[in-house]
């Protein structure tokens, strides 16, 4: 999963795709927290739902968004019109 993650993340590195990166981070954590829960909590003895989210946030802080370079054309034609 983190390969995907990274693959996509260096698709959208050079664009403006901060706001779909972030979308498409909050989809991995959703998904990370319900094959947690598909996981621990269909046991004998479940697990916890506050130990489920713990282990749900080191899992989403190992997963980070990348960090995406801003369109520095629109910068330079606001630049050039300002002046």
């Amino acid at each position: 999963m983190l390969e995907t993650w990274r693959g996509w993340g260096e698709y959208f590195k050079y664009s403006n795709g901060n706001r779909i990166i972030h979308r498409e981070m909050r989809a991995v954590r959703a998904i990370g927290l319900w094959w947690l829960k598909r996981k621990y909590r269909r046991q004998r003895k479940a697990v916890p739902w506050r130990t489920l989210y713990d282990w749900n946030h080191r899992l989403g802080s190992v997963i980070e968004p990348i960090n995406v370079i801003p369109d520095l054309s629109k910068g330079e034609q606001l630049r050039l019109a300002s002046l």
